[in-house]
């Protein structure tokens, strides 16, 4: 009984000892973090004490400094495949280039919100490699909405975005000025240091591709150059310049906005024909001849044409500017591929003016995206040789 109960005071004062060891000497648990993706690495909570361990991370680099659009000392990461992207800053960021894949060792690095934005900070040079591997990251289309609401998430990565108004601050792409897709705004930026700053501002893009980016919960896009932003086309010109023909009788013609039926008409670059380039089309008619119908027609479709305007004159010869009958020219719209066409407009050309007369029509169709095409006829009453006066007509402009 005796040897028990010295037994049992020896276990509890060796209790006692590991407990006081403890209170003097506390076990620090262990705070290193070794996230093994972007994925991963923007999950990780943020606290006193953090600190990252080795890790191999890989990333492709999606910031472009060739053309100047990005802070030079910060490399934008995207995780291939993946919506998740983060920003590094990195003394010799600007030695990258966009779709260049490295491995990022986060050894002795930290992770800080700077203005909203996630950002590994104190991330030696060294710790970051190539691998010698090229990725195509493809942009991830959706709304300004959605990027919008997603971005806290994803981080910086490659985004596109359609069809949206432009509204600049100045007549430059320069600066920070709205996109706008007719339900949320976000904020286009272009740098000063872009080669790009100083481009026309339009009236808006068909297609804008970019780094998304929020900072102080304002979204930005940061195109990567002028090719990240395809121009929302507002018209379309033909202005004739592209081929050139002599003979009146039927033929194609093989133009900028693609080929062109010309019966009875031939290009004309003389002093005496009206044309704003080097040439404009002469557009005649010959009743006696088939080949010869008068007619300037399009033997391809456009989309979405909200409007035509052109331009118009006189060939001034003799009989021409002495005629006294009328001399017309009649817009006419096809919705069947050219099987059949509807009158648009009829303009009169005036045999007095030495210039070029520019008028415009709207059209006023049902669906706006149905496939459309044109041409124009010689309508004016024809001399008595059952040949009609020669038109002269350059820049057909379609609106969109």
């Amino acid at each position: 009984m005796k040897t028990n109960y010295s037994r049992i005071m020896v276990v509890i004062m060796l209790i006692v000892t590991v407990l006081s060891c403890s209170d003097d000497h506390p076990v620090e648990p262990d705070r290193t973090s070794r996230p093994g993706s972007i994925s991963a690495l923007r999950k990780v909570e943020i606290h006193d004490g953090l600190k990252f361990g080795e890790t191999s991370i890989k990333g492709v680099v999606i910031s472009d400094f060739s053309h100047g659009n990005f802070e030079s000392e910060i490399l934008a990461v995207q995780e291939a495949g993946k919506l998740s992207g983060i920003l590094l800053e990195l003394t010799n960021a600007i030695n990258y280039e966009s779709g260049e894949e490295i491995d990022i060792n986060l050894d002795g690095a930290t992770l800080h919100y700077v203005n909203g934005e996630l950002r590994v900070k104190n991330l030696s040079a060294v710790n970051v490699a190539p691998t010698g591997n090229k990725i195509d990251i493809t942009p991830h289309l959706s709304d300004i909405a959605t990027i919008a609401a997603e971005s806290q998430f994803w981080g910086p990565v490659l985004v596109a975005v359609e069809e949206v108004t432009f509204t600049a601050e100045t007549g430059t792409i320069g600066g920070e000025n709205t996109i706008d897709d007719d339900i949320v705004s976000a904020k286009l930026t272009v740098l000063e240091s872009a080669d790009f700053y100083n481009e026309k501002a339009p009236e808006g893009f068909a297609q804008v591709i970019g780094i998304n980016r929020t900072e102080n919960d304002v979204l930005k896009v940061y195109p990567r150059s002028m090719e990240d932003l395809a121009l929302l086309i507002t018209e379309l010109k033909e202005d004739f310049e592209n081929d050139t023909s002599t003979t009146y009788d039927n033929h194609n013609l093989n133009l900028r906005t693609g080929s062109w039926r010309l019966s009875g008409g031939i290009t004309a670059g003389t002093t005496a024909d009206l044309k704003f380039g080097s040439q404009s089309i002469r557009l005649r008619g010959d009743l006696n001849n088939e080949l010869r119908d008068g007619i300037l027609e399009m033997q391809f479709d456009l989309q979405g044409v909200k409007g035509v305007r052109l331009s118009h004159g006189i060939y001034p010869a003799s009989a021409e500017v002495s005629n006294v009958n009328p001399t017309t020219l009649d817009l006419e719209i096809s919705y069947d591929q050219g099987s059949t066409y509807e009158f648009v407009a009829s303009f009169t050309i005036d045999i007095n003016s030495e210039v070029l007369i520019t008028e415009e029509v709207t059209l006023d169709t049902a669906d706006p995206d149905q496939n459309v095409r044109f041409r124009l006829v010689n309508s004016s009453v024809p001399f008595a040789n059952n040949r009609k006066p020669r038109i002269s007509i350059d820049d057909v402009i379609f609106l969109y």
